[in-house]
């Protein structure tokens, strides 16, 4: 597997499969969650300063435990949001930018959230391969914002690579929410500021 593909396969293990599709497929008319803006994340994350967030506009689905999407919940709208530095060419051994992503999800009823984040949260093994020559460790830590939440520190390791995330994933009233920031060989992913930037969400989706 190139480098690249690597890559892009170890943000999907970091950011939950079952919200971010949506940064890959084509946008759902209608209106969207409110994410926080670029240069809002800039401030947090100054690596980004130069480059662009991408948006998309999807339905919510269920969550099902053998890791398939179910069907579309009644009345749930997200929007996924992809936080980018601006291009420059990487030289050869030179670490990959963090990869930093954002998921804001609507519900009808602050109950409907409720039942989609604690089964997420149940279903956060889908996010590691089952088989390869490799494992992913995750472990969790407190969320003390928001109606209730949870955070994750996975980390892996390749022959002669390394890999690490922060994701932090939160509700507040009918909104739940999923920050999450990977490191490819690259430096630690601040926990500090992945919880920074979750609570910027929790105040911005509306």
């Amino acid at each position: 597997m190139s480098r690249r593909l690597m890559s892009r396969a170890l943000v999907v293990l970091a950011v939950s499969a079952l919200i971010l599709p949506a940064l890959s497929t084509p946008a759902v008319a209608g209106k969207g969650v409110a994410v926080p803006s670029f240069d809002k994340v800039a401030k947090i994350f100054p690596y980004l300063a130069g480059g662009s967030a991408f948006e998309a506009t999807d339905k919510v689905r269920q969550v099902r435990k053998n890791c398939k999407s179910g069907k579309t919940i009644k009345g749930a709208t997200k929007t996924a949001v992809a936080y980018s530095p601006a291009p420059k060419p990487i030289p050869p051994g030179t670490p990959y930018p963090p990869s930093l992503g954002l998921v804001g999800a609507k519900f009808a009823s602050a109950a409907s959230a409720a039942r989609y984040l604690r089964r997420t949260m149940k279903t956060m093994k889908c996010t590691r391969p089952g088989r390869g020559d490799y494992k992913i460790r995750t472990k969790k830590f407190k969320v003390a914002f928001g109606d209730e939440g949870r955070g994750y520190t996975s980390t892996a390791a390749f022959p002669g690579q390394t890999y690490a995330s922060q994701t932090v994933l939160v509700r507040r009233g009918k909104f739940v929410i999923l920050v999450a920031i990977s490191s490819y060989n690259g430096p630690w992913p601040s926990r500090k500021k992945t919880v920074k930037l979750a609570k910027l969400a929790v105040r911005t989706v509306r």
